[in-house]
């Protein structure tokens, strides 16, 4: 039943994720902002489940939306071949504003969310 839940919730965390590169398509920038949004979505997400108590266990929610929802979403493969990409087309400071706004974006997120909300 598990798999079920992640694999719904994965369907749809992917179909945001989708929706976003389509929203940004516009944008003439060489910089990355769906997967930003995206990974940031993701992460932001996923420190809320973790502090509102539904945490590494059997819990149908956490599959569904850490497991699925979020991994769905977020994509670091995405964010390594953009800022690959980024370094090859000689946009060094955009592919470095990326690592650092995205690493610290996401871990942020996540540490707030766990602090503000009372987890650990």
């Amino acid at each position: 039943m598990n798999a079920l839940f992640v694999f719904v919730g994965g369907g749809l965390g992917s179909l945001l994720r989708y929706g976003l590169g389509i929203s940004f398509q516009s944008l003439a920038s060489p910089f990355p902002w769906a997967t930003l949004c995206a990974n940031v979505i993701a992460a932001a997400l996923i420190g809320i489940l973790h502090a509102q108590g539904v945490k590494f266990s059997a819990a149908p929610v956490w599959f569904f939306a850490a497991v699925g929802f979020c991994g769905g979403l977020s994509t670091f493969s995405t964010f390594s071949l953009e800022t690959v990409q980024l370094f090859k087309q000689g946009q060094i400071q955009w592919a470095v504003i990326n690592v650092v706004v995205s690493v610290a974006l996401s871990l942020g997120l996540v540490f707030l969310a766990m602090k503000w909300l009372g987890s650990e």
